[in-house]
């Protein structure tokens, strides 16, 4: 049987903030169970799209949050996909926690859990400081440099090339 999968963005707009605006939070959905979680992220109401589950993407600010919102929505189905491969159940929380745990030591008193969340926290803040500083200005789309483009693509024919080897019994130096 074929799971079922779906990542949506929305606001919670009975929980503004002082500022006027509103919280984003992530919804994912594995065969019916549903899983929230907040993407730190807030956006006035009046400028986010529900029908595309975005910011309407007019200000350098917006483009930087829709680019933000891609990465998570990128990151939950490279999960989903690892973990249909591996053939280990998935759900919804499972994915959750794939996506915003570091795989650290067990929280045991408060003080680690704030120490977790700090450290998460300052994560998604240098996450988006480099998403934002590769964004082209006028357009606010992702521009990666010819070399990086190159030596992704060089890495991802080595490791393709590999594993068809491997998959027919050739052998491989490590």
């Amino acid at each position: 049987m074929k799971a079922t999968f779906k990542v949506t963005f929305l606001i919670q707009r009975t929980k503004l903030k002082a500022n006027g605006k509103a919280p984003i939070v992530t919804r994912i959905i594995v065969n019916g169970e549903m899983a929230h979680f907040s993407t730190q992220q807030e956006i006035e109401p009046d400028r986010w799209d529900s029908r595309g589950n975005r910011t309407l993407g007019q200000t350098n600010d917006e483009k930087t949050i829709n680019a933000f919102l891609d990465e998570i929505k990128t990151s939950l189905s490279r999960h989903y996909y690892d973990l249909q491969a591996s053939g280990e159940s998935i759900s919804a929380l499972k994915l959750k926690d794939k996506l915003c745990s570091t795989d650290e030591k067990p929280i045991k008193s408060t003080i680690d859990l704030f120490d977790k969340f700090y450290l998460w926290n300052r994560k998604i803040n240098q996450d988006m400081e480099v998403l934002s500083k590769k964004l082209d200005p006028q357009t606010g789309v992702y521009k990666m440099p010819e070399s990086e483009y190159r030596a992704r693509k060089a890495r991802k024919l080595r490791q393709e090339l590999r594993e068809f080897a491997l998959s027919n019994g050739v052998p491989v130096r490590s």
